[in-house]
């Protein structure tokens, strides 16, 4: 009878603690609210199945469930909404697994969620769910054929993989939450069933930010991300169509700039797919922050580490960068920061390894992903320690016109994107010396070629600037800081023009 209890306790619906409670559901406010951010959700679903938006994750098939799971989800009670959301994460599973291979995907997943919520020595924990690990790894490798298992392990490791840490790291230092349908929630978020590549949700933030605002401004950001998303996928088939190269295509110095460029600006497939991700939860009130933040915009190393890929930084800078940094700082008197940046550095080429063996199948740890996170890592810790300097002398950047400033943060910006596009070529070659031939383009161009260079500089700088003036104006500013609930106007247009326009094709 104890043990019984136990489970009821454990699945019981309890009260979930949030700062700001849906209204009352039939409020003609909220009503009206609900209507307007319905049909922008239904234009924008349409969308994903007019344009055939990432096809092959399943989500075009499923999108019916995803607007379904929404309308009950917006009228049910706050305490039953978690399990909502992961009814219909099960039908998903089992209508795209079967019921064997489903009932499979479901119990592993929650035995998992359960040995991390045993109540036993946290050294024991860690051993057994990294013993668990080790044979879902070897199932990975396909050593054995083994169909269910290993389709199995190929999605629900990428779902696991990162959050497993994050959720073991809060537990060990005492964030424990009452409801445990919002802990099962966090593995099976619906989003990761179609995407595998995923943003590392931390767990903490995840709890904070449910229902932390009002739903019409969650429902608006998420319209906004999720359309933004939805044309920076657009942007990348533009690129894929009509710009993109492939090395066998570079024979001088124009081609292999087109090359550089073509292939680093294809990041905004995964910006686009992050920020569909993230403004899909914020339709089910889970207001979390944005996950890339203009990166071709930053003006250094560290301004970059800071707006690409937002959910990894503050992943890496939780798990690692602090712990090693105190336990290096009992050892080191100098030299900590670098000591500390290049050991998360090394640390980040091997997650990625990591990763990648959980959604590919293959652990290849590639000598171009060493050399391209070592001199990212390097930069960036060079850049941070001058930062520092500069804060521990005090040293404040002089006034200076803003003119200048702006022409100044152009040169900057041009600078970080063509370093990025060259490091990118670097990733994106088999070895090293492979990337060095593609490099040693770099002297064969006529003085023509490096007349319409010049001529190009000029032109983006310029632009630059313009665009700069543009930004800033009082007009741009008022727009750019306008709340999510004050841009309607901005987004229903665009759903429908972009509608009508797909009808048209």
């Amino acid at each position: 009878m104890k043990v019984l209890k136990r489970i009821i306790d454990l699945f019981s619906f309890k009260e979930i603690t949030i700062d700001k409670k849906p209204g009352p559901f039939l409020d003609p406010q909220r009503l009206l609210h609900f209507t307007i951010h319905l049909l922008q959700f239904i234009g924008i679903l349409l969308i994903i199945r007019l344009f055939q938006f990432e096809k092959s994750s399943g989500i075009i098939e499923y999108s019916y469930v995803v607007l379904t799971t929404f309308i009950i989800y917006s009228f049910t009670p706050i305490r039953y909404k978690h399990a909502v959301f992961f009814l219909s994460i099960l039908y998903i599973i089992f209508h795209a697994f079967g019921t064997g291979p489903g009932s499979l995907f479901i119990f592993s997943g929650c035995f998992l969620i359960a040995l991390c919520r045993l109540n036993i020595s946290f050294p024991l924990k860690l051993s057994s769910v990294l013993f668990i690990l080790c044979g879902f790894a070897v199932a990975r490798t396909e050593l054995f054929f083994a169909p269910w298992i290993i389709t199995l392990v190929s999605y629900l490791m990428p779902m696991f993989m990162f959050r497993i840490i994050l959720y073991l790291y809060e537990r060990k230092n005492g964030f424990i939450v009452k409801s445990l349908w919002q802990e099962i929630v966090y593995f099976f978020m619906l989003p990761n069933i179609f995407f595998l590549f995923y943003p590392i949700v931390d767990y903490k933030n995840y709890i904070r930010t449910y229902y932390s605002n009002t739903e019409n401004e969650m429902w608006q950001k998420g319209i906004r991300w999720m359309l933004r998303g939805l044309f920076h996928v657009f942007a990348y088939r533009l690129l894929c169509g009509y710009f993109l190269m492939t090395p066998s295509d570079v024979h001088d110095l124009p081609s292999l700039l087109h090359y550089l460029f073509s292939n680093y600006f294809l990041i905004v497939r995964l910006s686009g797919i992050f920020h569909f991700i993230i403004g899909l939860l914020c339709m089910f009130g889970m207001n979390l922050p944005q996950s890339f933040n203009n990166y071709f915009i930053a003006t250094s190393f560290v301004d970059l580490w800071r707006r690409i890929n937002i959910y990894w930084r503050d992943f890496i800078l939780k798990i690692f960068f602090y712990p090693i940094m105190f336990l290096y700082k009992k050892r080191l008197k100098r030299y900590l920061l670098p000591a500390t940046m290049m050991t998360v550095f090394f640390i980040t080429f091997l997650l990625h390894s990591y990763q990648l063996f959980w959604i590919t199948g293959s652990l290849n740890l590639r000598t171009v992903d060493l050399f391209f996170w070592i001199s990212i890592g390097f930069l960036i810790t060079i850049n941070s320690m001058i930062i520092e300097k500069n804060a521990l002398t005090k040293q404040d950047a002089p006034t200076r016109p803003t003119f200048i400033t702006y022409f100044t943060d152009t040169l900057k910006i041009m600078g970080m994107i063509v370093f990025m596009a060259v490091m990118w070529g670097l990733w994106s070659s088999k070895t090293v010396n492979e990337w060095l031939f593609l490099m040693s383009y770099t002297n064969i161009s006529t003085k023509k070629d490096l007349i319409h260079l010049a001529l190009y500089l000029i032109l983006f700088t310029v632009t630059g600037v313009l665009l700069h003036y543009i930004i800033n104006t009082n007009a741009v500013q008022k727009v750019i800081k306008l709340q999510p609930s004050q841009t309607l106007f901005l987004t229903a247009p665009v759903i429908l023009i972009t509608l009508l326009f797909a009808n048209k094709k």
